[in-house]
């Protein structure tokens, strides 16, 4: 017995919940440009420009931004040059927060309601 087309439809909105999507740039990877996404990224390479991410970011101990980091959230082990514009959480690994200090023009800025 097959499922109702509403059964179906109900099961095609609640997988897309559950698989989020994550972009990926590898250790050996460089861009030279902004990158602009809907969905979450996974940074271990360098990036020379703004990162702008509706969903997480995630910057390993390899990861280099040069440039600002516009996120929903964002999980930095890694250095960014420009501002971080995290719209609701940020956290800040430990290798993160020794190389955001050896930027001391380095800005943070969260939005109402966040948590730092």
């Amino acid at each position: 017995m097959s499922p109702s087309k509403n059964t179906k439809d109900e099961l095609k909105s609640t997988d897309s919940k559950i698989v989020p999507s994550l972009n990926l740039i590898s250790e050996a990877t460089t861009v030279n440009g902004n990158i602009s996404s809907g969905h979450g990224i996974r940074i271990s390479g360098r990036v020379v420009g703004t990162v702008d991410v509706k969903g997480k970011c995630i910057l390993t101990s390899s990861a280099v931004i040069e440039g600002d980091l516009i996120a929903q959230d964002a999980d930095v082990s890694g250095v960014i040059t420009g501002e971080l514009i995290i719209t609701n959480r940020l956290s800040l690994r430990k290798t993160g927060i020794q190389n955001l200090r050896k930027h001391p023009h380095q800005g943070i800025k969260c939005r109402r309601g966040s948590n730092l």
